[in-house]
């Protein structure tokens, strides 16, 4: 299923963290170098700038490269049939260059994988896209036949198989977002078209599927055998409480369901106070479980949701002098924040100011991989010193002593 060496992946991921555990002075500089020469990393990586511009480049020369090839071979311009195996064409031809940077060349999140990965998709989903378009442009009785919205859905649908897929592969985030958009998309469309009641119930189905998301994430994403793609499942874990709150919100709840029933004038919505209560309470939950359960991204959520609670009541409610509001409430954070820094600075209740890298990074096959390393040192070390003879424990027997 993915394309990168898993081996690669597991000691890229280790060698990382071990520097993370080094410059927190866990273990000494001779092991960090024990550690580097027995997890090998032959997967290229570069920095974030020249990532950018590897992407920027490859993406100039793949679009270069397929338009210089549809000016010289395209000729028929209304066949949505051709143009269409056309695109499929160039989406066989940049996933399979992907496949050979990736494998021949070992690139990891170096730009020129990134660019090549984003327009296989791309090309994948406009092909489809083509496709259903001219498939729907006329019905059974060759009648004009065209719903924008019914293309949208069968594209979407077809593309979200095609996203899963490849976000595992290539073990990209951006592409797991895309899916995880996709799907709650979706889900929004099939429960807001079925009526009154399903109006009614949107906002509820999509809190619920987002929190079974966000619960199967927590208790499956991090076993030892799906630890590759604990980069995706913390951007699934991410968009499920964010999704989530925004759900309940009542600015959101509100507005939206204005669109939905063409009422430009944002009427009160029913079961008002309720949303009323989930756009307070749900960003102090957050808070809370961040802390009781040293969540560090349930507790960065929590506080930011708060200011969009505050937007949200503030915008319904205002008592006018938006100014003053809004540099009383600035004041207001920046202080709590000094203080907070100021109070953490040292560790309680086993919180900090501190970016602590071990709370979710550390797993067994890393404290195994350190051990391991370790003791091989240790050993070839050991070996050099080592006599027989009268041994307090090697050698047995002389003197009596063991």
């Amino acid at each position: 299923m993915i394309t990168y060496n898993k081996k690669s992946l597991e000691n890229l991921r280790l060698l990382k963290q071990a520097k993370v555990w080094k410059e927190k002075q866990l273990f000494s500089e001779p092991t960090f170098d024990k550690i580097q020469g027995t997890y090998i990393n032959d997967l290229y990586t570069p920095n974030f700038f020249i990532r950018v511009g590897l992407f920027l480049f490859t993406s100039i020369l793949i679009s270069a490269s397929l338009g210089l090839i549809t000016l010289i071979t395209f000729s028929d311009s209304n066949a949505d049939v051709g143009l269409t195996f056309r695109i499929l064409i160039y989406a066989i031809i940049t996933g399979f260059a992907t496949e050979m940077v990736i494998k021949e060349k070992k690139f990891f999140r170096a730009g020129v994988d990134d660019a090549l990965q984003y327009a296989t998709v791309g090309l994948f989903i406009t092909a489809i896209t083509i496709f259903i378009d001219s498939l729907n442009r006329y019905n059974y009785y060759d009648e004009p036949y065209y719903n924008e919205n019914d293309n949208i859905i069968q594209v979407l649908a077809i593309a979200l198989p095609i996203l899963i897929f490849f976000a595992t592969r290539y073990v990209d985030r951006l592409i797991t977002a895309m899916a995880f958009g996709v799907l709650i998309y979706l889900i929004f469309d099939l429960v807001s078209n079925s009526g009154p009641i399903g109006k009614a119930v949107c906002p509820f189905a999509i809190c619920l599927t987002t929190f079974l998301i966000y619960q199967l994430v927590k208790r499956y994403a991090y076993a030892e055998k799906w630890i590759i793609w604990k980069d995706n499942f913390n951007i699934i874990e991410l968009l499920c409480l964010l999704t989530l709150y925004l759900s309940v919100n009542y600015f959101i709840v509100r507005e939206l369901n204005a669109v939905l029933n063409n009422d430009y004038s944002s009427a009160q919505i029913p079961l008002a106070w309720l949303f009323y209560v989930t756009t307070a309470t749900i960003p102090l939950l957050y808070i809370y479980f961040g802390v009781t359960k040293k969540d560090r991204l349930q507790l960065q959520l929590g506080m930011l949701l708060i200011t969009f609670a505050v937007f949200t009541f503030k915008y319904y409610f205002s008592l006018g002098h938006h100014e003053i509001t809004i540099t009383l409430a600035g004041v207001f954070m920046i202080g709590v924040a000094w203080v907070v820094n100021k109070l953490l600075k040292t560790p309680k209740i086993g919180l900090t100011v501190n970016k602590d890298d071990l709370e979710n990074e550390f797993n067994l096959s890393d404290a195994e991989a350190v051990v391991i390393a370790e003791t091989l040192g240790k050993g070839s070390a050991q070996q050099d010193n080592f006599e027989f003879g009268e041994g307090n424990f090697g050698g047995g027997g002389s003197g009596g002593r063991f």
